[in-house]
């Protein structure tokens, strides 16, 4: 193959990057039993319907792969963050699952939030934004078997 076959696409066609995702999974097949990831959110609204926040999460391998975790500005500091991590992690041990990971950035300032909640930085990845500024990526994992 030459280089003149190799393509770039920066904002590719969903079908090409499900092709490439199924690729890999039925390569995986050959190797290991594979199972579906379920997909999970857990949000919380206001009287009137309004998103005050929400924690986005895919459950297989044993693991919750916490994605996204997200408070509304407004209701930051009252305990929601709290209460949807904690209610994904229920939801993940009634699923069979006992083990959390998720990773955070040093500016979004998070470590200590997740650490009170018994996640601990099993790996750190230094990065420069394009600004030249100087992060950090965590990633941590929590036992959910443990009090």
């Amino acid at each position: 193959m030459s280089e003149d076959e190799l393509r770039v696409e920066l904002e590719p066609a969903a079908e090409l990057s499900e092709a490439i995702r199924s690729g890999l999974i039925r390569a995986n097949k050959t190797r290991v039993t594979l199972e579906p990831i379920k997909h999970v959110v857990v949000h919380a609204r206001d009287g009137s319907g309004r998103l005050l926040g929400g924690v986005i999460a895919g459950l297989g391998f044993s693991w919750a792969y916490v994605d996204v975790l997200w408070v509304d500005e407004a209701e930051r500091g009252r305990g929601l963050g709290t209460k949807l991590l904690a209610r994904l992690e229920e939801v993940a041990r009634q699923q069979g699952i006992f083990k959390a990971r998720l990773n955070t950035a040093s500016f979004q300032g998070q470590v200590p939030f997740y650490e009170r909640r018994g996640y601990q930085v099993f790996a750190q990845l230094p990065f420069a934004t394009p600004d030249g500024q100087q992060h950090v990526d965590y990633f941590m994992k929590k036992d959910l078997t443990a009090p």
